[in-house]
This record gives C-alpha cells, sequence and structure tokens, in this order.
C-alpha cells in the first residue's frame, strides 16, 4: 500500500453489487437499511463492519464512501459478494463484486462489508469518529439515484497504555465454601476496558470474570489480574470447613496430694476442628488446674473442674476430682490416672532411667513435674 494509502482522511469505496433486478426502486431515502460496528481487533487494527438492518433489494448497483479519522490506513476487506476486481493502488481503492450464486437480494442481518484498518503507532489515546455513507445506486437501467439519509457513523475510544495493575489484597485466607470479591485498580484510569482474571489450580479456588473468587478445597493457589500487558498477583490460602464442637465431657478421677493428674476432654463430634478449651477449679486450696487441664492435688478433698469451649462457652462439662492423701512415693505423678513410680522398678520398661526421664521422654507436654 503506497504512503497515499495511510494519509486517508475519508477513504471512498465505490462498489458495483450487481444484484438481480425484480421490481422497482425501494432503496427509500429516509429508509434505514444499514448499521455500523466499528471495534478494535488487535493492537494495531480496527474492524468496521456495516451490517444490514432490512433487506436491499431490486438494486443493480450500490456506491458508498467509508469516513476515516487520520492514522488508520485500508488493510482489508471482505463482503457478503463475490470479489471480482483487485484493489487499486490509490486514496480511493474500489472493488467489483456480484451477487452470490442463487441470491436475489440481500438479506437481512448480513455483514455487507468487513472493512479491516491499521492504525498507526503514532495514534494517541483518544476518540475517533468511523463513518459509512450511502453515496448513490442504480437500478436496472444503471442511473444513478442519490441516497440520503443513510450516512451512519459511530466512536471508537482508544485507551491510553496500561502502566501497572494493582490488587486490593496481596493475601487472602479462605475457608472451604468463602467468596470473595477482589478489586483491580488499573493506571492511568480507563487505560483498559477489562481485566483478565485466572486461577494457577482451580482445584483451590477459582475466579469469575468479575473477580469474584471461590475458595472449593484445601491449599494454597495464585489468583492473575492482567490488563494491557501488566499483572498483579494474589496468593489465597483455603482450610477445611471448620468442624463445630456440640459437647464435651469429662471423667470423674482420683489423684493424692502432691501428684499431678492429665485430664482429657472428650468432644462431639469426634472429629471437631473446634478444640480450644478454658479450665477453672472450683477451690484452687484443694486442687489447681492449669491452662493444659493438668490437675495438681494441694490439700484432701473433692473439686469440680470445668472445662469450657472457647468457641461457644455455652458447651461446658464438669468432673469431679478427688484428692486423696498423698502416697509414700511422693514422687509418683498420675498420667491419665495411672500412677508411675519408682526409680529402676517394676513400673518402669528400664532399670537406669528415672520415671520422671521417662515421663518427660513419653508426654513432655502432658506432664508438669
Amino acid at each position: 500500500m503506497k504512503t497515499s494509502m495511510k494519509k486517508l482522511g475519508t477513504v471512498l469505496l465505490t462498489v458495483a453489487l450487481l444484484i438481480s433486478a425484480l421490481g422497482g426502486f425501494v432503496y427509500a431515502a429516509d429508509g434505514n437499511y444499514v448499521s455500523l460496528h466499528v471495534e478494535k481487533t488487535s493492537d494495531t487494527e480496527v474492524t468496521v463492519t456495516v451490517k444490514t438492518i432490512q433487506p436491499i433489494d431490486d438494486i443493480l448497483s450500490l456506491n458508498a464512501k467509508f469516513t476515516v479519522p487520520d492514522g488508520f490506513s485500508f488493510k482489508s476487506m471482505t463482503s457478503v459478494l463475490t470479489t471480482l476486481g483487485t484493489l487499486a493502488e490509490s486514496s480511493t481503492p474500489s472493488w467489483m463484486t456480484s451477487k452470490l450464486e442463487g441470491s436475489d437480494n440481500i438479506a437481512a442481518n448480513e455483514n455487507l462489508y468487513t472493512v479491516v484498518f491499521e492504525k498507526s503507532d503514532a495514534i494517541a489515546a483518544g476518540t475517533y469518529t468511523f463513518g459509512f455513507e450511502v453515496t448513490s445506486a442504480g437500478t436496472g437501467a444503471y442511473t444513478q439515484h442519490a441516497i440520503k439519509g443513510e450516512n451512519v457513523t459511530e466512536t471508537l475510544t482508544i485507551a491510553p497504555t496500561v502502566e501497572s495493575i494493582s490488587l486490593n489484597q496481596e493475601a487472602i485466607s479462605m475457608v472451604v465454601g468463602d467468596e470473595e470479591t477482589m478489586t483491580a485498580t488499573v493506571e492511568p484510569e480507563g487505560a483498559a476496558d477489562k481485566v483478565e482474571w485466572t486461577s494457577s489450580d482451580e482445584d483451590v479456588v477459582t475466579v469469575d470474570e468479575n473477580g469474584k473468587i471461590t475458595a472449593v478445597g484445601e491449599g494454597t493457589a495464585t489468583i492473575t489480574a492482567t490488563a494491557g500487558g501488566k499483572t498483579a498477583t494474589c496468593t489465597v490460602t483455603v482450610t477445611a470447613k471448620p468442624v463445630p464442637v456440640t459437647g464435651i465431657s469429662l471423667d470423674d478421677v482420683e489423684v493424692s496430694v502432691g501428684r499431678t493428674i492429665q485430664l482429657k476432654p472428650k468432644f462431639t463430634p469426634a472429629d471437631t476442628t473446634q478444640r480450644g478449651v478454658t479450665w477453672e477449679s472450683s477451690d484452687e486450696t484443694i486442687a489447681t488446674v492449669d491452662k493444659n487441664g493438668r490437675v495438681k492435688g494441694l490439700a484432701e478433698g473433692e473439686v469440680s473442674i470445668t472445662v469450657t469451649s472457647t468457641e461457644n462457652v455455652d458447651i461446658t462439662a464438669t468432673c469431679t476430682v478427688t484428692v486423696t492423701p498423698a502416697k509414700d512415693n511422693d514422687d509418683a505423678i498420675l498420667v491419665g490416672g495411672v500412677i508411675i513410680s519408682g526409680i529402676g522398678g517394676d513400673d518402669l520398661p528400664f532399670t537406669d532411667v528415672s520415671f520422671r526421664n521417662y515421663l518427660l521422654m513419653c508426654d513432655k507436654e502432658a506432664i508438669e513435674v
């Protein structure tokens, strides 16, 4: 295409549509027969489509022109008709076309013309107007009839180049089944008509075209937002849906003065994920209880030990701890109600390890020495 082709202001496209004349000339001066659609189909191309609104028949020739802004140059054209001629290398290229075989007219909702224009790199961001105008039409005698009123235009907005994109969150923790909508900010404002969203693992989290994410399964995935070649990411960590606690129970136990016993609450359901509890003794002069449920006997008597769910304070359980007189073996410690005593005695599987060290090896966190 010569240099003059790239400096199109008004591109005159003269197309002869040779269609069988089956009656009088029906192309009304005030008719509304075509619509225009302009779309940026790539970073370098703009496609202009002329589509019929209602049938055009009984016309042997149709002359029309496209109005194209400076900076856009013709690249190619397709038509509902078969092209016979070739592109003339001039600022007013023209084609000769004929009807498709078996076609008597141009039907409604057909793409009359699809023309591709190349966009110059020098085109700045802004709004540009494209136009299509029917200038004349001919009947069976090939006489030209001026057509007025069939002049349509449409604007195309070219956005500025995307400089950056950011998300309102860089990391999110979610539970399976949760939903949340992320927000992407593109700079400069108006630089992108659309943000593309993707998930690195849709078995963990999915994301729709509007940035709404849904936690699907346990794991970690990355959500990526893309606009104008720029990207921003957010790490999403998904955990299992909680299994609520519905009940707690405790067994009554005995412990002698000076000894310690570990209380083990039983949760309902057994697979609950809500296992946080607090502990309380009704009389700390008889027995104390620490944050882990370890009870130490201080004086003879009975005491109530209460455990309460931290997730639901209405869920509690109470057991009776009976504190008995001190045993001869002052070093004995109870674990779950079982006394382990002596050094190198029958109660231990070893003869050279003290019971304290043995207990620390078995359950360091469960025993208070």
